[in-house]
């Protein structure tokens, strides 16, 4: 069962209630105590919580975000939001309401995939075609073909494709994308995902061959790391790619498509 999207909320305790209430259904053994335990509260204190009594510190918001899975950008907002309610002074409540009328305002940019709107990355070059279709609308299959190295059959089938699935409408000779960009949540079909990125990195690996540095970026670390913060260093990618997304994904004038791929993974392996 999808999750809720934290930016569809005014009111932090709204939002657990209605995750408490999906964990349910869920699993009809789940309990405010099972909750409670996950988030690293005490059930009493949840349970005031939930009811208005008692709210969240700004540390323990934090805390209890990542316990939750939200990512860097969703975990801001829901700080923000136990903020508006428990900042100890009007200048961090204030800040607080600042900071949530700027991620709305970017949130508003993108729309949120059901989950069949996923078979978008079944393929690589579907996202890819869609991009294209953005910066020119009235290009012909030959075109994009030719540019990203299909064949116009493949270009054909997934403009339909796309259209199917409500990205794109034709309007006369054109086709139209229906809206910005698109994001994501953990609900994610992971088959396709796991495909998309195995495609994507294939591609990448082409353009270490075929491309001069100066045309892309390929940055590749090994470190020692401390496994137990895994979560914080999943947050940092997560809140660097949002940040370079709305710094050159929104531009007026894009003139070609660019993929990138982060990894963090384990290389060696527990005894």
């Amino acid at each position: 069962m999808a999750k809720h999207v934290i930016f569809n909320y005014s009111d932090y305790r709204t939002f657990l209630i209605d995750e408490f209430q999906r964990r349910i259904r869920t699993n009809e053994k789940y309990s405010l105590r099972s909750m409670s335990r996950e988030l690293g509260l005490r059930a009493p204190a949840l349970s005031d919580i939930l009811a208005g009594r008692y709210g969240l510190s700004s540390s323990a918001a934090q805390s209890v975000a990542s316990k939750l899975g939200l990512n860097a950008e969703e975990s801001l907002y829901f700080v923000s939001l136990v903020e508006i309610d428990h900042g100890r002074s009007s200048a961090i409540r204030g800040a607080a309401e600042k900071r949530l009328r700027r991620i709305r305002s970017n949130a508003s940019q993108f729309k949120q995939l059901a989950d069949d709107q996923f078979n978008l990355f079944s393929k690589w070059y579907h996202p890819v075609v869609l991009e294209m279709i953005s910066m020119h609308q009235t290009a012909k299959t030959s075109d994009i073909a030719s540019a990203i190295g299909i064949t116009s059959s493949e270009v054909n089938s997934s403009i339909d494709f796309l259209v199917d699935l409500g990205f794109v409408q034709k309007s006369g000779s054109r086709y139209l994308r229906s809206t910005p960009f698109l994001i994501g949540d953990s609900s994610t079909p992971q088959a396709h995902i796991r495909t998309f990125h195995k495609q994507l990195l294939q591609l990448a690996s082409k353009a270490i061959d075929r491309d001069a540095a100066q045309l892309r970026k390929s940055l590749s670390t090994v470190m020692s790391f401390d496994a137990s913060r895994l979560a914080e260093a999943r947050n940092e990618i997560d809140a660097f790619h949002s940040k370079l997304i709305e710094k050159f994904e929104t531009s007026k004038k894009p003139d070609s498509v660019f993929g990138i791929t982060i990894q963090l993974f384990r290389i060696d392996h527990p005894q």
